[in-house]
């Protein structure tokens, strides 16, 4: 019975093949497992007090992507990220090796449907092959687990939304096309995953249109138009579902415009040089970066323009060649462009214009492109009848090296007369070495690049050697050299990151805190207020509890609570700035207030060590000993090496009936 259930959920057929693709995932991205957590998987994860409790799932639903952090207006509304995180987050606690670990499974699950969709769309060998197993759509499938232009995709914990959208995606399709052929809960099972994958990331909607392109090229003969129309309405019904709870959430498509500055015409000459570029990475996935500086051109009529529109005329001729003539390459293409479309329109993307884990999904319709590419080459055959043989032909093959001419066949012309037998092996087993040559340069490629992810020091150097010319590479380095300490090198990359940018709020809010902690406070002081002046900071209530900080320094606790006050009206759940507001109503003996806001910081985060602290300290600043000693004894529970919470421990314990 247990052989039987295997057998329908598993066919022998593709067993093999799905433990070489297991193989392979694992394989190139076993190292990831080493990786920890970098740039947003600081705040994401370590930041995100989302995915510690089920109960904030509604809000999770409710809100943008970065409402966690911040309720600054936005334009992703991916909660499916999120989700996951949860998931994560209760299986694993924090543990790095955990996330990354999901991220591969994700891309091996990724990768099994992408080779269960080849199947489904590229023609299988006729004749047998040297070996068997290896068709069109396993050399697809394989392609796309290795290259090396994933490794953003699947080596970095932020971009989880590409790999869940990605999933949901095919897997949409797939069904789809499984539904069409008789699987009729198929169908239902599409229009789920549709809608998840909504929910992971923006580019999903163009799922009704790449179908669009498949029923096109596949289209079955006596189906009426009236039956399209009907399988499609529901996949609107959930696009324009989707549109309307992102519209809720964001209170617009994408209320926030990046580089304003351009202009209508140069937003639009761009979408070409940016289109050109994600298909040279496609082809050639080599000088990869985490951040693309963006040079938008301001006209088309330099090379860069010129090659640009000439790369898109190409594809866009090829597409119309293949509408006509071949429904798999024709959807390939499809899947290619359409959702990289959304990766084109510069006014609702982010600070990295280009980005590489944007072709997650369409590296799928360039791997299936290979895949028919390798299936239509007759030399996969090692043995080609060719009838009826030429005198001359049959005359001179036999002298050519590694060719075979073998009689006794019923040829064409007649009976008794040979047909040739051509043994290609030679040719054959050159082009299969080629492949395999391709296959370990991209795992090679894959396995060397994830190693760039190790650490934030790691990341940030590499992004600042490949893009020397952007500022946030710069700030980005020099925040996490503050971070280590080596607080000179990170003032000189800080300095150099608003010599890019003046108008960087994070690098000048980095840099005051540099400055304060080498003394320079007043200088410290200026940047923050430059900082909030620019106005370009996700989260303006961070840089005025810096300020505030700076003023308590200086022996200006008034102005030092004007800025956490200002802090706690844009947040008015900020746990820090209450903690800080507390501060420093102990130090101006304001027992009364210092108490409330220590309640609500520690309130807020009871397990953060320090604020439990504060606490503490105001129960004790009241004269409530028993009060002190059990928020002391808390603190000590929380962070056991910290020598002051246990000084303070004995204090209070000291204070007896006081």
């Amino acid at each position: 019975m247990l052989k039987s259930f295997l057998d329908s959920i598993l066919p022998r057929g593709i067993r093999l093949p799905l433990a070489v693709i297991a193989v392979a995932c694992i394989g190139v991205y076993m190292n990831t497992l080493f990786c920890g957590l970098v740039d947003d998987d600081i705040l994401q994860v370590l930041g995100n007090d989302w995915i510690k409790d089920v109960r904030n799932l509604p809000e999770i639903f409710t809100d943008t992507a970065w409402g966690f952090y911040s309720h600054k207006a936005g334009n992703y509304y991916r909660p499916m990220m999120h989700v996951v995180y949860m998931f994560n987050y209760h299986v694993f606690g924090l543990a790095p090796w955990g996330f990354h670990l999901v991220n591969v499974l994700l891309h091996f699950l990724v990768t099994v449907v992408a080779y269960m969709l080849a199947r489904e769309l590229l023609p299988r060998p006729v004749q047998p092959s040297p070996v068997p197993h290896a068709t069109p759509a396993l050399v697809a499938a394989l392609l796309f687990a290795v290259t090396p232009i994933h490794s953003e995709s699947v080596a970095w914990v932020a971009s989880v939304p590409e790999l869940v959208y990605t999933l949901c995606f095919l897997t949409a399709l797939y069904m789809y096309i499984k539904y069409v052929h008789g699987f009729r809960p198929g169908y239902y099972i599409s229009l789920a995953a549709y809608f998840v994958a909504t929910l992971a990331k923006e580019p999903a909607l163009t799922l009704p249109l790449v179908i669009l392109c498949y029923e096109h090229g596949f289209r079955r003969a006596g189906e009426r138009q009236a039956t399209y129309i009907g399988r499609y309405a529901p996949y609107i019904a959930v696009s324009l579902l989707y549109l309307g709870i992102r519209y809720g959430v964001l209170s617009g498509f994408a209320p926030q415009v990046r580089h304003a500055g351009l202009g209508a015409y140069v937003y639009v000459i761009n979408v070409f040089p940016l289109f050109a570029k994600y298909l040279l990475k496609l082809l050639l996935p080599v000088n990869l970066n985490a951040f693309h500086v963006f040079h938008p051109i301001k006209t088309l009529a330099g090379v860069t323009g010129v090659v640009s529109v000439a790369v898109f005329i190409g594809v866009m001729l090829l597409a119309a060649r293949a509408f006509k003539r071949d429904g798999a390459v024709f959807l390939a293409l499809a899947i290619i462009v359409l959702p990289l479309l959304p990766a084109l329109y510069i006014p609702a993307l982010g600070e990295n214009t280009f980005a590489e884990r944007y072709l997650y999904l369409p590296s799928f319709g360039f791997t299936l492109l290979a895949g028919r590419l390798w299936g239509s080459f007759s030399i996969l055959s090692p043995r080609v009848n060719i009838t009826p043989p030429h005198p001359a032909i049959r005359a001179t093959l036999p002298h050519k090296e590694g060719w075979i001419v073998e009689g006794g066949c019923q040829g064409a012309g007649g009976e008794g007369e040979p047909a040739l037998v051509i043994n290609k092996d030679r040719m054959t087993y050159a082009l299969y070495a080629c492949l395999a040559a391709v296959l370990c340069l991209y795992a090679a490629g894959t396995i060397n690049r994830n190693a760039v992810w190790k650490d934030d020091l790691t990341l940030a150097t590499d992004m600042v050697e490949r893009s020397p010319d952007g500022a946030k590479p710069r700030s980005y380095l020099g925040s996490t050299l503050g971070r280590l300490g080596r607080d000179d090198e990170s003032i000189v990359q800080l300095k150099e990151a608003l010599r890019l940018d003046p108008a960087d709020s994070e690098a000048r809010s980095h840099l005051g805190l540099e400055l304060r902690k080498k003394g320079q406070v007043d200088q410290a002081i200026e940047e923050y207020i430059l900082a909030l002046e620019y106005g370009t900071s996700l989260r303006p209530a961070a840089i005025l509890n810096n300020l505030g900080d700076a003023y308590n320094i200086k022996g200006q606790p008034g102005l030092a609570t004007a800025q956490y006050t200002e802090a706690l009206r844009l947040e008015p759940d900020n746990a820090l700035a209450h903690f800080n507001l507390g501060l420093t109503y102990v130090h101006e003996g304001r027992a009364d207030d210092a108490l409330t806001h220590m309640r609500i910081a520690a309130g807020l985060k009871p397990d953060k060590p320090e604020f439990r602290n504060g606490l503490g300290i105001a129960y004790a600043e009241k004269g409530m000993a028993g009060d002190a000693v059990r928020e002391f004894e808390e603190a000590v529970r929380l962070a056991p090496e910290n020598q002051g919470f246990r000084e303070n421990l004995e204090r209070a314990r000291g204070m007896g009936g006081r």
